[in-house]
């Protein structure tokens, strides 16, 4: 059985950022920080967001679907990464709409994705003296009426789901809440081993390493880590956690 060692060292050396380019809609937002208070509800990145959204491109049904932070063209948001800085006087020939996150200036590539997520859910839950536990506890609560529905066996079995997804998780932050002089980033690598400490493919090694492997460079992890988070459901905690548009918004982050 594989465990989680809870002893990270309380190091913040991350820095993300944001920057949005769009020559179709004439809208080029240059980079700026995104911090471990606000997170997903930064006022600039839900500006870029409610754009996105207005102009379609994240669709407000489907978008898991059919829209996501990478299209096919990988090597134009590479190349648009590299001239971040100075993104606003940047001249392209086609008609393009890219968002770009960067990590300590390194591009979060569409396999970074799952824990990028995982940093916005720990600050959401963390914040205001762990309100996000509030909730999740509130949410579980209106998941339970879905059980009297006995004529709905399909809806019954979706909310029973959601319900455990929502209760799994709750139980877990009030865990982390014990170590609240830790930061941001050692409380998602411990949120990220919990979940994936089970799969077949992630050993006890490669636990314990992750877990030792400095805060700061947590998007630099195996990639078989990554992949493994990928295939953890969160969405029942997200609706929860998010306001709708930034629910559509991590669904579009994959």
């Amino acid at each position: 059985m594989k465990y989680i060692a809870l002893f990270v060292l309380d190091i913040l050396g991350l820095k993300l950022q944001v920057a949005f380019y769009s020559n179709e809609f004439f809208n080029k937002i240059p980079l700026f920080d995104l911090n471990f208070v606000d997170g997903l509800k930064n006022e600039k990145l839900n500006s870029i967001i409610d754009f996105m959204i207005t102009k379609n491109l994240i669709k407000i049904t489907n978008s898991f679907d059919h829209e996501s932070y990478y299209s096919n063209n990988e090597k134009l948001k590479e190349l648009l990464s590299k001239q971040v800085k100075n993104i606003e006087i940047v001249m392209l020939d086609r008609l393009v709409n890219e968002l770009i996150f960067l990590a300590n200036d390194k591009l979060i590539k569409k396999v970074d994705l799952p824990i990028c997520k995982m940093i916005f859910r720990i600050i959401e839950c963390k914040k205001n003296n762990w309100e996000g536990i509030r909730k999740l506890h509130a949410g579980i609560e209106k998941y339970k009426w879905f059980e009297t529905m006995n004529y709905y066996p399909c809806c019954y079995d979706c909310s029973l789901n959601e319900r455990k997804n929502t209760f799994r998780f709750r139980a877990f932050c009030n865990l982390l809440k014990n170590y609240k002089n830790q930061s941001i980033l050692a409380l998602a690598k411990k949120s990220i081993c919990f979940y994936i400490k089970n799969d077949q493919n992630i050993s006890q090694k490669d636990i314990n390493d992750f877990m030792i492997q400095d805060d700061e460079v947590i998007f630099e992890c195996p990639k078989k880590i990554k992949v493994a988070l990928t295939n953890v459901d969160f969405l029942s905690c997200d609706k929860i956690l998010f306001d709708k548009k930034q629910v559509l918004f991590l669904n579009y982050l994959h």
